[in-house]
């Protein structure tokens, strides 16, 4: 059934889609207004409950149903006008069917079984407006009954709807213009995009050293969270030119990695120990002891130990001022493959294999790379004071987007960004190619 929505949905949007039909730009306007789950969720979620609301609570009297909808728009943040107008007009509609719940569906199927579990509310009631004599128990096993076959159907729609639709159709068609790296506020997240990587790498290390520079002044230590992979390094040589030219002091500076490959020691050419020393721990006055990466060699029954530490070692530190992140071609940061929750901490995490394609140039092949590694959950990204994301190029752009102005979901985690209160991408123009 779920195969058989999916295709219909799909062809459906094909033909929407077709040459001739996105000339009519009125349609298509349409067609992104109906589909934009920004838009249509919050109503959908309010007349939701206000008709679940009166098909439920019809027995009851007004009052009832109001305090009832006051409860249930206080919990699932619906709109509690809205949801009243469902509900009452809903009452009339639901006669009927309260009718065939008391007289059909429910009467036979507690005959049938006959358990006698119900019948501490085997009571009778009025409905209200027509005055309908309504058994409550025989109410109670229609509805169940009605719902659990509805949501037979409904379900594969709705999972159709929500996840199978390409998100490129679930996105707004608003433009926004590229300066040089003026901030714009993409709908969900701002977004800097810059003419040259250099820039923002420069602007960022400004940052940073801004940062630094006013923690030292109150005898605070700086924590960042370190990203690895070739966009941060640019923003790393940057920092080291700063370290160098302008005398930007790391000693009270402390670092936590974002993760590590499962199974590679420190001194293996391509884990992200030896990456973050080469190309930047070598070069500035970090104090050693104020490094922190998780390590890749714990064995499988110490991991969850060591994850737990790590969580520890930066509450301790006092959380992170700024995390630097980039974004893979499955949309995570960090190693958080698709599928991982917002809340989800430090954790060891098998790696998709889009993600190790990606890095089989690295280790000369993919039987090479590692399968698993250890990264700093979506929860622990999130607690951060600051958040900058940075992507470069063409093959960054379709990702980009969709982690931009795209629904916030799981798949994606660098969607969660939207989600926090100071996050920012930087990217150049090839990497903004494509946002909507």
């Amino acid at each position: 059934m779920q195969r058989f929505y999916s295709k219909l949905v799909r062809k459906s949007y094909r033909t929407l889609r077709h040459p001739r039909i996105r000339k009519i730009t009125w349609l298509n306007k349409i067609v992104f207004k109906l589909f934009n789950r920004a838009l249509w969720r919050p109503c959908m979620k309010t007349v939701a409950v206000g008709l679940s609301l009166g098909l439920f609570s019809s027995m009851l009297p007004i009052p009832f149903q109001m305090i009832i909808a006051g409860i249930l728009c206080y919990y699932f943040r619906a709109n509690i006008p809205i949801s009243l107008a469902a509900c009452w007009i809903s009452n009339p509609i639901t006669q009927l069917p309260l009718w065939i719940f008391q007289e059909k569906l429910g009467e036979k199927i507690r005959t049938f079984t006959d358990t006698g579990w119900l019948n501490f509310i085997d009571v009778t009631g009025e409905v209200p407006l027509i005055n309908l004599q309504v058994n409550l128990a025989n109410f109670t096993v229609g509805v169940a009954a009605t719902a659990i076959g509805l949501a037979i159907f409904a379900f594969p729609l709705v999972f159709s709807f929500y996840k199978l639709i390409p998100k490129k159709y679930l996105q707004s068609t608003k433009k926004i213009k590229n300066n040089n790296h003026t901030p714009k506020q993409m709908n969900k997240i701002p977004v800097e995009i810059f003419t040259d990587k250099q820039l923002a790498a420069n602007k960022l290390a400004k940052e940073t050293a801004q940062i630094i520079h006013t923690n030292d002044a109150k005898g605070k230590t700086t924590v960042l969270g370190l990203a690895t992979g070739s966009s941060p390094i640019v923003y790393y040589k940057a920092l080291i030119e700063l370290h160098k030219k302008e005398n930007l002091s790391f000693q009270n500076v402390i670092t936590f990695n974002l993760d590590e490959y499962a199974g590679l020691p420190p001194e293996h050419p391509e884990s992200y120990w030896h990456f973050m020393h080469q190309n930047l721990f070598n070069h500035i006055d970090i104090k050693p002891e104020n490094i922190n990466l998780p390590s890749g060699t714990v064995s499988p029954e110490e991991t969850p130990t060591h994850c737990s530490k790590y969580e520890e070692n930066i509450i301790a530190a006092g959380g992170i001022d700024l995390q630097i992140l980039g974004i893979g071609r499955t949309g995570h940061i960090g190693f958080n493959e698709p599928g991982s929750p917002k809340d989800s901490l430090t954790r060891a995490i098998e790696l998709n294999n889009i993600t190790r394609e990606d890095a089989a140039p690295a280790f000369n092949g993919i039987e090479n790379v590692p399968t698993a590694a250890i990264t700093m959950g979506c929860g622990t990204i999130l607690a951060a004071k600051r958040i900058v994301l940075m992507a470069w190029g063409k093959s960054k752009a379709s990702i980009v987007n969709q982690a931009v102005t795209g629904p916030v979901n799981n798949i994606i985690s660098a969607s969660y960004l939207q989600e926090h209160h100071n996050s920012s991408f930087y990217i150049d123009q090839e990497a903004a190619s494509e946002l909507s």
